[in-house]
């Protein structure tokens, strides 16, 4: 079984989004009307999530999805909040749908470096791992040496507005300009 990084930081909340796909079937009649048929309830949902991660966080990331989940193919447990309770965080088997992930550059700051955008779109078992399992990778809260990044430290003062003076990291990276 593999698990999302303990040392990465969890989906944020704005922008979550779960979308219910129930499996069903729909036949359009001949007299107009169409036949709809459940065919099962355990097809999986799908969740858009958006992580913020530093340059170390976000390589991280990459060596766990290119090694780890073969490039997102491979189911794994990941933290998320569920919408069925009140916003608790549920551990869940999920896979990237077709294994694309969108990466954006959206900061450079001369303290604290290169800060990723990182989108994708989940397939979500709707079975959650109760078995204990995941407390082996994710201890309780407060626990751990887990990077704390001050998102309020990335101020107009030591942002890189030019893409050119980003150096190697434009060689390697599309950088979207809004």
């Amino acid at each position: 079984m593999k698990f999302y990084p303990a040392g990465l930081p969890l989906p944020l909340q704005t922008g979550y989004a779960v979308r219910h796909r129930p499996n069903m079937v729909r036949t359009q009649m001949a007299d107009g009307y169409a036949r709809q048929r459940l065919v099962n309830q355990g097809a999986p949902d799908q969740v858009s999530v958006t992580l913020l991660l530093t340059a170390s966080q976000y390589r991280e990331a990459l060596r766990w999805y290119k090694a780890d989940i073969q490039s997102g193919a491979s189911w794994f447990v990941m933290p998320l909040l569920s919408t069925d309770e009140d916003q608790e965080i549920q551990y869940r088997y999920v896979r990237i749908q077709s294994g694309g992930l969108d990466a954006k550059l959206i900061s450079t700051s001369a303290t604290l470096g290169s800060l990723y955008q990182v989108s994708m779109t989940l397939d979500a078992s709707n079975t959650v791992v109760d078995d204990g399992s995941w407390e082996d990778h994710y201890p309780p809260t407060g626990a751990g040496d887990d990077e704390v990044v001050d998102f309020a430290e990335f101020t107009d003062e030591n942002v890189v507005d030019d893409a050119a003076d980003l150096g190697d990291a434009t060689d390697t990276l599309t950088i979207i300009e809004e």
